[in-house]
């Protein structure tokens, strides 16, 4: 049953899940006049976000591993090779799926980084003092670093 545009705004708030099912039934109908066009512009607005935040966190993450690989040898692990790995298999599909999501690459990076830093002080010995403020990388070096097999540690799990 289509329901009428102010019950489908108060489904919005009350039970996402229901709103998102009516909405769906009420297009379905072809009753457009029924639709809740601010609860929709919000979840497309959500959805967009949505992917601009999962491609700076596998953008961060890669940024992390790369920094560590770069600058503690030592400690290279088949962990981080492929953290490394995987995220760029992500983001190079996350940017395939949506094209237009490259636009926000630039504006992405010093944002990963910010957050990579955390993430680097709380795993290394360094403190914020001691990384770059300004990102350190191009993602075209990010996306294509490549990190060999034959430069992990040599600890006792990684042979």
């Amino acid at each position: 049953m289509v329901k009428a545009k102010e019950e489908l705004k108060q489904a919005y708030n009350k039970d996402f899940y229901k709103w998102l099912q009516e909405t769906r039934e009420t297009i379905k109908s072809g009753k457009l006049e029924n639709l809740d066009t601010e609860g929709i512009l919000e979840v497309i607005e959500d959805m967009s976000r949505t992917l601009e935040r999962k491609l700076e966190s596998f953008i961060m993450r890669l940024m992390v591993h790369i920094y560590k690989w770069e600058n503690f040898p030592e400690k290279r692990s088949k962990s981080w090779r492929f953290s490394i790995i995987s995220s760029q298999k992500e983001i190079k599909s996350l940017l395939e799926k949506n094209p237009s999501l490259k636009g926000k690459v630039e504006d992405i990076m010093q944002e990963a980084w910010d957050k990579a830093t955390d993430w680097i002080v709380a795993e290394t010995n360094l403190e914020y003092e001691d990384l770059p403020e300004k990102c350190p990388y191009t993602f075209d070096y990010i996306i294509s670093f490549f990190p060999d097999k034959e430069d992990l540690a040599k600890w006792p799990y990684n042979t």
